[in-house]
């Protein structure tokens, strides 16, 4: 099957909406192979406003109530509600995307995150690259795709992504995590995968 090709203004920023919205399942990876599999969480994301200065997504996982994600315009995330008046702040943007993407492209980035709640902050270095494309295949549909690595190191340890980002969608489609602490070889992997969304976007 021959490699998907895109529009430039496919590999541009997304025209998000209020009223996009998308439904993942989450599972771990590794799971203990004699434990009976645990059923996967699902996550809704809604898109509840877009202004001049960002994007709003309102984010519930499983029967909790939804909280809160704000972005910029290029889907780097600027705020995170662990909890109702508990959020995490990036400065700059924590950007697992650099658009307009291209085959190739890398970029590294360092971001303060602050969770003022708790007086605490630190900082993150990242690094992003877009390996290639091909065609997946997920509950939602089939897509053509980005390939890209993610990589993000802070003091206690470090997180490193392979993703799908798919423009038809305007997210990353499918993505396996893997997280580790400093001292920690073995660490966790979950993976999250398309379900549904609601509107589709020229390629």
């Amino acid at each position: 099957m021959s490699e998907p090709s895109f529009s430039d203004a496919a590999l541009a920023a997304p025209d998000l909406r209020p009223g996009d919205c998308w439904t993942f399942a989450v599972r771990v990876v590794d799971a203990d192979a004699d434990a009976a599999p645990a059923a996967p969480l699902v996550v809704h994301s809604r898109v509840v406003a877009v202004d001049a200065d960002g994007i709003e997504l309102e984010v519930r996982r499983g029967d909790e109530d939804g909280l809160r994600t704000r972005m910029d315009l290029r889907l780097g995330v600027l705020e995170r509600e662990l909890a109702p008046g508990d959020s995490l702040h990036y400065t700059p943007a924590l950007a697992q995307l650099r658009f307009p993407l291209r085959v190739g492209q890398r970029w590294s980035a360092t971001v303060r995150r602050s969770q003022p709640q708790w007086w605490q902050d630190d900082e993150l270095h990242t690094e992003g690259e877009v390996l290639g494309a091909s065609w997946i295949e997920l509950p939602a549909g089939r897509f053509a795709a980005l390939h890209l690595r993610f990589g993000c190191r802070m003091e206690h340890g470090r997180v490193d992504a392979e993703l799908w980002y798919a423009p038809a969608a305007a997210r990353v489609v499918r993505g396996i995590e893997h997280t580790r602490g400093a001292a920690d070889d073995v660490g966790a992997r979950t993976e999250f995968v398309l379900q549904a969304l609601n509107r589709l976007r020229s390629i």
